[in-house]
């Protein structure tokens, strides 16, 4: 390879290596690359209506995009439908001769006809020109990503990223050694002490590298040798060369067609017989850009970040501390932050953590007025048949589960103070309270109307404990305190303005409330024919 050579390489959609091009020139290089980008523009506008794509900086993408602006009519991309995106920035003005954004605004944006609004760059300006730091503009990128890209296996799809490659084998701002945020679409990155320039970044979470449709990742020049013979030599390690992140093509991926829906939440199989359970192997899953979910054995709590704090809504049980302390970090935020614990029912697998959060988080703990007695006095409220969950496998997997981690007695919370039906309760997030007494007196759902989360507890779940079948329903009748009543309590969900309800247990259900009550109902009356 010469000095004025270039490698393109490219992932195609079936194969675990790479497409590597190898050409004459810089010049040829940056024509490959951009006719690919323009093709696999025109192919995301012609299945969708749209296409997005994200970008990069250095020294990369300036000949590219000369050569997007040249190409004929007939193979440009219809830029009208083209949204612009940057896998990373530094945390400078979009006018500052080191941000990622300048090339663009210098080279391409004058020369094809994109809308000013399909530009969607890191806001720095707004964050230096209002005092905040580069994870508050994180925070802010990830939220906008969230809002406007569809989704496959958890996160965001990029119809193309354009990439480069450091020195040193980096790629977006993912430098060797560094630690990935586990779930954050978008973080913040300190200024790297071993390149230039030495400021502060934000940068794409590598995991989107995984899901993206068209990967190109562009390299000049003999200087860039070494590394790439270490990027595509025998040795996997992609913390020491974060540019193998490009080199693959995962195979375990959700093959289902991606969608658009305002909170990334997965749609349920409603026929257990196909549900995929891949979703649920691991413990912390990203519902959008401000909330997790936590989940063990089909135990639910969810983390929802505001401007003023965390709100922790159910407590699981106490072993999953350490699940909850890491959906803290993955928010960027620190356990001081977390402000509140509100519980949907006063029971032992939705309480664990809360006492805990109390003490070394000073959070407060908030629950129905119905079910304050039983949480300060550690009695459960009544249940007719509870062995009802131990009558089928799920049941009793749960049951051990419990059971080994000492999950056998409501904990008290003296300190605890309620909220009543209808409340605005003031915590992060401002949820309002609806009381759905049934499956315990104090039942009670949250709705976050500004996130369209409507989070029900037990009194409207998607999976039947006992058995593992999958919809929305009721928990088994011997597992409510009064089983009509709790029948009766939907008639309050159905007409909620929300789009993604939170269960207690099983996965979250994206659609109206209405659609999961009349389900609900449904199953309910199937059950009783039985």
């Amino acid at each position: 390879m010469t000095s004025e050579s270039s490698v393109v390489t490219r992932r195609p959609a079936a194969a675990n290596e790479p497409e590597i091009l190898v050409l004459p020139d810089p010049d040829a290089a940056a024509r490959t690359a951009a006719e690919r980008i323009a093709a696999a523009l025109r192919e995301a506008v012609a299945r969708r209506g749209r296409a997005d794509v994200a970008t990069t900086g250095g020294s990369t993408p300036a000949g590219i995009y000369r050569a997007l602006a040249a190409l004929p009519p007939d193979a440009a991309p219809p830029w009208a439908a083209v949204h612009v995106w940057w896998g990373d920035d530094r945390f400078v003005r979009r006018s500052d001769p080191l941000s990622n954004v300048r090339p663009l605004d210098e080279v391409l944006l004058p020369a094809i006809p994109l809308p000013p609004e399909n530009v969607h760059p890191v806001p720095t300006d707004r964050a230096l020109d209002e005092g905040h730091d580069p994870s508050w503009a994180a925070a802010r990128y990830a939220a906008e990503v969230w809002r406007e890209l569809p989704r496959r296996a958890g996160w965001p799809v990029f119809d193309v990223v354009l990439l480069g490659v450091g020195p040193d084998g980096h790629v977006l701002s993912v430098f060797p050694g560094a630690p990935v945020a586990p779930v954050a679409v978008a973080y913040a990155v300190p200024a790297p002490t071993h390149v230039e320039p030495k400021v502060p970044r934000v940068t794409l979470n590598p995991a989107v590298l995984d899901v993206t449709d068209e990967l190109i990742v562009v390299a000049h020049g003999a200087s860039k040798a070494p590394i790439l013979a270490e990027i595509f030599g025998p040795v996997r390690d992609e913390r020491r060369w974060p540019a193998q992140r490009a080199r693959r093509r995962r195979r375990d991926l959700d093959p289902r067609p991606i969608g658009r829906s305002r909170h990334p939440g997965p749609r349920l199989r409603t026929d257990p017989r196909r549900a995929d359970r891949r979703e649920e192997t691991m413990p912390l899953e990203r519902l959008g850009p401000d909330v997790i979910r936590i989940h063990e054995n089909v135990v639910n709590s969810y983390l929802v970040a505001a401007d003023d704090g965390l709100t922790l809504v159910d407590a699981g049980i106490a072993a999953h501390w350490g699940l909850l302390v890491g959906a803290i970090r993955a928010l960027g935020r620190d356990l001081s932050d977390l402000r509140a614990v509100l519980l949907t029912h006063a029971h032992v697998d939705h309480v664990g953590m809360a006492d805990r959060a109390r003490r070394e988080a000073h959070a407060v703990v908030r629950i129905h007025e119905a079910d304050l007695d039983f949480l300060r006095t550690g009695r459960t409220p009544p249940q007719p048949n509870p062995m009802a969950l131990l009558a089928g496998w799920s049941g009793i997997r749960m049951f051990l589960y419990f059971l080994r981690h000492g999950v056998t007695s409501l904990p008290k919370i003296v300190d605890a103070s309620a909220f009543g039906d209808g409340e605005t309760i003031d915590v992060p997030g401002q949820p309002g309270a609806i009381h759905v007494p049934g499956h315990t007196p104090g039942s009670a759902a949250f709705h976050f109307a500004d996130r369209g989360l409507l989070c029900t507890g037990d009194a409207l779940v998607t999976v039947d404990p006992a058995r593992g079948t999958e919809g929305p329903r009721l928990m088994p009748p011997g597992a409510n305190t009064d089983h009509g009543r709790a029948l009766a309590s939907l008639t309050r969900l159905e007409a909620v303005p929300a789009d993604t309800i939170l269960p207690g247990h099983g996965r979250p259900w994206s659609g109206s409330p209405a659609r999961a009550v009349e389900l609900a109902r449904a199953a309910s009356a199937a059950a009783s024919r039985r």
